[in-house]
């Protein structure tokens, strides 16, 4: 899970770095909504694999499932919050355009 979003935010630095002759504003500026969109759809992603191990997790440990359910969708928001705290705290010190 990690390497993969590892590979994927390498990706990502890869597609900007492509670009790198042009002023790296100019890209990000440009490319703003693709990298938005993709960091909003790694937030539900993670969430999902993160709620889904915690199911799993509980479940296998004889909780009942309801139980698990619920600490699964409380650590499947709390990933999510975290990772959106950490961009709205990224945009809000950078800035989102130059």
């Amino acid at each position: 899970m990690g390497i993969g979003l590892l590979f994927l935010s390498g990706l990502v630095l890869g597609y900007l770095l492509r670009y790198s002759l042009l002023p790296i504003e100019a890209v990000l500026e440009r490319e703003m909504r693709w990298i938005l969109g993709f960091f909003i759809s790694q937030i539900i992603l993670f969430g999902i694999i993160v709620a889904t191990g915690a199911i799993l997790y509980r479940y296998r440990r004889g909780q009942y499932l309801i139980l698990a359910l619920g600490w699964g969708m409380w650590s499947g928001f709390l990933v999510g919050y975290l990772f959106i705290f950490t961009f709205m705290l990224a945009v809000s010190i950078y800035g989102i355009s130059p």
